[in-house]
């Protein structure tokens, strides 16, 4: 009876080692890669999609036409605050070069959260009187600031790609990874 009481602890202790004490284990490089580039090709279609509403928007203007532009930024800044909350979420691939990798994918995030910000704020500077010249005018660097959060994101990937065969294959495999390689 004895020996089954002190056997009790050590199987609870084996079965929770075991069972990594009910942690995830570090999804692969592919898993992850197709995670990463998913997130950022749905957030790049957000983005051209806005933009195009925004250029159609202009080619036949409206006495809607600067609420339109200013609410279609607005998606765009909430799709863009999901980017970086999806891409915080994801748990960082095994490894050294794993852990690097996230750190460049919070960097991103981090940088891309600091871009939206700034955007935001420039569109809830307009004033309500403004004329659509002046609303364009105040919106015009935001395309600037989207082309190099783009390509920041293709560069973070490259960097990423550089860090390891498993990471690098990844990438370069994925289906999802080779979309924006384009």
């Amino acid at each position: 009876m004895r020996i089954g009481v002190l056997l009790i602890p050590a199987v609870v202790l084996s079965a929770l080692v075991a069972a990594g004490c009910g942690g995830r284990s570090a999804p692969s490089a592919a898993k992850w890669a197709d995670s990463v580039c998913t997130e950022v090709n749905d957030w790049t279609d957000q983005i051209k999609s806005e933009v195009g509403k925004a250029q159609a928007e202009l080619q036949s203007p409206s006495s809607a036409t600067k609420a339109n532009i200013q609410a279609g930024i607005q998606r765009s800044v909430d799709d863009t605050k999901q980017l970086v909350a999806n891409l915080k979420a994801l748990d960082a691939p095994g490894g050294a070069a794993g852990r690097r990798a996230k750190d460049l994918v919070d960097s991103l995030a981090a940088d891309v959260q600091q871009t939206v910000t700034e955007i935001d704020r420039r569109v809830k500077a307009i004033s309500p009187s403004a004329s659509l010249g002046e609303a364009a005018a105040a919106l015009a660097p935001i395309a600037g600031d989207i082309s190099a959060t783009l390509a920041s994101a293709k560069n973070t990937l490259a960097s990423i790609e550089a860090l390891g065969s498993d990471l690098k294959d990844a990438f370069q495999k994925e289906d999802s990874c080779r979309n924006l390689a384009q």
